[in-house]
């Protein structure tokens, strides 16, 4: 009976691990997407590994306009259950392929103390009186790259050397102000940017929770134009 127990006990557990693998998995839920939309019918499917990202594209057969706004009201409600799950999508519907990016972003990081932010001098004023907010692709002015790089309701920072490192890749003019973030103040969970998961000695990283003005002081000044 002892046995019994222990091996129901041990069962259950690699049930558990196994699961927990799973959902940690970018493949896993990979497939759960593609058996979601298994109503547009398709026809072939094309999985790729790129640089911080895993592709699909499905193509389909049921090409009218019904099923295409199916699809995407369909892809828009799976978008907020990955999130939940650590997994970021963001997809693009042609008239009869869909591609759709995976990235992971619950990859924890323990930040140095001082992490930088940069961002236009136009918006100074508000940061100053509101802080940092989680903002994502979709809501920012700014944003004009692929489809690929899209990002959840998030705040980007680089751990650098101020004077020798640059802090932000896209955008390093002098029209953005870089402002300090103390974090060892700041009780925030911070995560490895979603755009560099797994690549070797990055110092991108993210955190979806806001940051007050008190934790905050600009570094360098940008000039307003």
């Amino acid at each position: 009976m002892k046995d019994l127990k222990q091996f129901i006990k041990t069962t259950i557990r690699e049930f558990l691990n196994e699961q927990q693998s799973n959902t940690d998995n970018v493949k896993y839920w990979m497939k759960y997407v593609f058996d979601e939309i298994e109503f547009i019918e398709p026809t072939k499917r094309s999985d790729s590994n790129k640089k911080g990202y895993n592709q699909m594209k499905v193509f389909f057969s049921k090409t009218d306009k019904e099923t295409n706004n199916k699809l995407k009201q369909k892809l828009t409600e799976l978008k907020d259950v990955l999130l939940e799950n650590g997994i970021m999508i963001s997809f693009f519907v042609n008239y009869s392929d869909v591609e759709i990016y995976f990235k992971r972003i619950n990859v924890k990081v323990e930040p140095t103390r001082y992490v930088y932010h940069s961002t236009s001098v136009e918006n100074r004023d508000s940061i100053l009186k509101n802080g940092l907010i989680p903002k994502s692709s979709d809501d920012s002015k700014e944003w004009v790259y692929g489809i690929h790089l899209s990002y959840p309701k998030a705040i980007f920072a680089t751990m650098v050397n101020l004077e020798t490192g640059i802090i932000n890749t896209w955008k390093s003019d002098d029209t953005v102000d870089i402002w300090r973030i103390d974090t060892d103040k700041l009780n925030n969970e911070w995560f490895v940017d979603l755009n560099y998961v797994d690549e070797k000695d990055n110092k991108h990283i993210m955190t979806f929770q806001p940051i007050p003005p008190k934790y905050l002081e600009i570094a360098k000044k940008g000039i307003k134009k």
